[in-house]
């Protein structure tokens, strides 16, 4: 249900990035592995592009 609530979140607020590093914990408490890093990595993206303006 978190990661429902926070897809939702994305979808509402693409550039909150504390809910793309959110699913990846849930994705990694789960054992979803590849499914964490695959958030993780979309949250560097953002934070580097938020970091350069």
């Amino acid at each position: 249900k978190a990661i429902e609530a926070y897809e939702k979140t994305i979808s509402i607020k693409p550039g909150f990035i504390r809910a793309y590093q959110s699913i990846g914990l849930a994705y990694e408490g789960k054992g979803l592995r590849d499914e964490a890093v695959k958030y993780f990595k979309k949250a560097l993206e953002k934070e580097e592009k938020k970091a350069k303006y």
